[in-house]
């Protein structure tokens, strides 16, 4: 193959995909605290809760001058201010989804054959 190939395919990867709107949210988040190590987090946060309030209170805790880690501060906010979480879509969680049977599998048989010896 050709090595401008590979060197095109290693450009692509290091670029960021964004293909929800948390995910966009989170990212933003993780830039204004400079947190880019706990990305993930910000994305599940984001998904999980208001996503306007999440930005204000990020973007409040970088106005404050007396804040040494806004990351960590961002987080302790998080867990006191107890936002309320978004209703969730998933088929698993609002039960429409296929559940399991409540009787259980029978366990599997050890099965030996004779055999002759000669």
């Amino acid at each position: 193959m050709d090595r401008a190939y590979f060197d095109t395919l290693q450009k692509r990867a290091k670029q960021s995909r964004v293909y929800q709107k948390h995910q966009l949210t989170g990212l933003r988040i993780a830039d204004l605290l400079g947190d880019f190590e706990n990305k993930a987090l910000y994305i599940r946060l984001a998904k999980k809760y208001n996503q306007e309030k999440l930005l204000s209170l990020a973007r409040d805790i970088i106005d404050r001058k007396s804040v040494n880690n806004p990351a960590a501060y961002f987080m302790r906010m998080v867990q006191k201010s107890r936002l309320p979480e978004l209703p969730s879509t998933s088929a698993h969680r609002l039960g429409t989804g296929r559940q399991r049977s409540i009787l259980k599998k029978p366990k599997q048989m050890k099965i030996r054959f004779m055999s002759k010896r000669r």
